[in-house]
Protein backbone atom coordinates (compact mmCIF):
# COMPACT_ATOMS: atom_id res chain seq x y z
CA UNK A 1 0.00 0.00 0.00
CA UNK A 2 1.30 3.44 -0.91
CA UNK A 3 1.87 6.07 1.73
CA UNK A 4 -0.12 9.31 1.69
CA UNK A 5 3.12 11.12 0.81
CA UNK A 6 3.60 9.04 -2.33
CA UNK A 7 -0.07 9.30 -3.33
CA UNK A 8 -0.09 13.08 -3.01
CA UNK A 9 3.17 13.42 -4.95
CA UNK A 10 1.81 11.23 -7.75
CA UNK A 11 -1.43 13.22 -7.83
CA UNK A 12 0.24 16.64 -8.03
CA UNK A 13 2.52 15.28 -10.76
CA UNK A 14 -0.54 13.99 -12.62
CA UNK A 15 -2.21 17.39 -12.33
CA UNK A 16 0.89 19.17 -13.62
CA UNK A 17 1.33 16.78 -16.53
CA UNK A 18 -2.31 16.43 -17.60
CA UNK A 19 -4.20 19.54 -16.56
CA UNK A 20 -1.34 22.02 -17.00
CA UNK A 21 0.49 20.39 -19.93
CA UNK A 22 3.57 19.72 -17.83
CA UNK A 23 3.95 23.41 -16.90
CA UNK A 24 4.85 23.70 -13.27
CA UNK A 25 4.57 27.49 -13.36
CA UNK A 26 0.96 27.28 -14.62
CA UNK A 27 0.07 24.87 -11.81
CA UNK A 28 1.75 27.15 -9.27
CA UNK A 29 -0.18 30.14 -10.58
CA UNK A 30 -3.48 28.25 -10.29
CA UNK A 31 -2.57 27.31 -6.71
CA UNK A 32 -1.48 30.89 -5.87
CA UNK A 33 1.98 29.75 -4.79
CA UNK A 34 5.50 30.29 -6.05
CA UNK A 35 6.74 27.73 -8.63
CA UNK A 36 9.44 26.55 -6.22
CA UNK A 37 6.73 25.41 -3.79
CA UNK A 38 5.35 23.05 -6.45
CA UNK A 39 8.85 21.98 -7.43
CA UNK A 40 9.70 21.02 -3.83
CA UNK A 41 6.62 18.79 -3.62
CA UNK A 42 7.35 16.94 -6.86
CA UNK A 43 11.14 16.52 -6.93
CA UNK A 44 11.59 13.73 -4.40
CA UNK A 45 15.35 13.48 -5.01
CA UNK A 46 15.97 17.16 -4.31
CA UNK A 47 17.43 18.19 -0.95
CA UNK A 48 14.67 20.85 -0.90
CA UNK A 49 11.90 18.19 -1.20
CA UNK A 50 8.90 18.73 1.07
CA UNK A 51 5.92 16.36 1.30
CA UNK A 52 2.44 17.78 0.76
CA UNK A 53 0.76 18.30 4.12
CA UNK A 54 -2.94 18.23 4.87
CA UNK A 55 -3.40 21.99 4.58
CA UNK A 56 -1.68 22.24 1.19
CA UNK A 57 -3.55 19.15 -0.08
CA UNK A 58 -6.89 20.78 0.82
CA UNK A 59 -5.72 24.07 -0.76
CA UNK A 60 -4.93 22.22 -4.01
CA UNK A 61 -8.40 20.65 -4.04
CA UNK A 62 -10.17 23.95 -3.40
CA UNK A 63 -8.03 25.95 -5.84
CA UNK A 64 -8.56 23.43 -8.65
CA UNK A 65 -12.19 22.58 -7.80
CA UNK A 66 -11.35 18.95 -7.13
CA UNK A 67 -13.56 16.68 -5.04
CA UNK A 68 -12.83 16.59 -1.32
CA UNK A 69 -9.87 14.30 -0.50
CA UNK A 70 -8.97 13.89 -4.20
CA UNK A 71 -5.32 14.43 -3.32
CA UNK A 72 -5.46 11.58 -0.78
CA UNK A 73 -6.87 9.02 -3.21
CA UNK A 74 -4.66 6.74 -5.29
CA UNK A 75 -5.80 7.32 -8.86
CA UNK A 76 -3.03 5.16 -10.32
CA UNK A 77 -5.27 2.13 -10.82
CA UNK A 78 -7.97 4.13 -12.60
CA UNK A 79 -8.04 4.44 -16.36
CA UNK A 80 -6.87 7.88 -17.48
CA UNK A 81 -10.35 8.77 -18.78
CA UNK A 82 -11.88 8.27 -15.32
CA UNK A 83 -9.27 10.51 -13.71
CA UNK A 84 -9.77 13.22 -16.32
CA UNK A 85 -13.53 13.15 -15.77
CA UNK A 86 -12.97 14.12 -12.12
CA UNK A 87 -10.88 17.15 -13.01
CA UNK A 88 -12.85 20.34 -13.47
CA UNK A 89 -11.98 22.01 -16.78
CA UNK A 90 -10.71 25.57 -16.74
CA UNK A 91 -13.48 28.08 -17.39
Amino acid sequence: MKSITVIRRENITHLRDNKFNGKQSALAEALHVQPNVVSRTINFDSPAYRPIGDTFARNIEVSLSLPENWMDTDHGAEPKDNIEDKLTPED
